[in-house]
C-alpha cells in the first residue's frame, strides 16, 4: 500500500529536506532569516505567505505572518500596510476589539494619501462606531 500522507500536507519542503507547515510561521521565518539577510526580500516573502494563508482561510496563520512582516517593515507605508492586514485578519475571525486596537496603533504613523490609509481610516471608523453602539446598547439594555 502506498503512503499517501504527502497529499494532505500544506507546507513546504525546506532546503534540508524537512517539511515546514504553512502554519509554522516561526520556523518558516527562522529558515528565511538564515537564507537571506535582505530585510526587503524577507518582508516581501512574508507578504506572500500572508496572502497564501489568507486565500486558504488560515486567518490565524496569516495574522502571524503579518506580525512578523511588521518587524521587517522599514517605511511608515509598509508598517501601515502590515497593520491594515492585521486588523482585517482580526475582523475575519470576529475579534473586533483587537482589530480596533490594531487600526488605532496605525494612527501613530505619518499618514499618507493612498488606498492603505483610506482603508485604515474607514475600518477604524467602522470599529469605533460599532464600539459606540455596543456601549450604548449595554448601558441601556443589559442587566447590571
Amino acid at each position: 500500500m502506498a503512503d499517501d500522507s504527502f497529499k494532505e500536507f500544506d507546507g513546504y519542503i525546506m532546503s534540508d529536506g524537512e517539511f515546514a507547515s504553512l502554519d509554522d510561521s516561526d520556523r518558516v521565518l527562522a529558515r528565511m532569516s538564515k537564507l537571506w539577510s535582505d530585510k526587503k526580500k524577507i518582508f516581501n516573502q512574508l507578504g506572500r505567505f500572508v496572502l497564501e494563508c489568507s486565500n486558504k482561510g488560515k486567518d490565524v496563520s496569516a495574522h502571524a505572518y503579518a506580525e512578523k512582516m511588521l518587524l521587517y517593515a522599514e517605511t511608515a507605508g509598509e508598517k501601515a500596510f502590515c497593520l491594515l492586514c492585521m486588523g482585517q485578519l482580526k475582523e475575519r475571525v470576529r475579534d473586533y476589539g483587537e482589530a480596533l486596537k490594531t487600526y488605532l496603533s496605525a494612527m501613530d504613523l505619518a499618514p499618507e494619501r493612498n488606498d492603505i490609509w483610506y482603508f485604515l481610516n474607514n475600518n477604524l471608523g467602522e470599529r469605533q462606531g460599532q464600539a459606540i453602539v455596543i456601549k450604548y446598547l449595554c448601558s441601556h439594555f443589559c442587566p447590571i
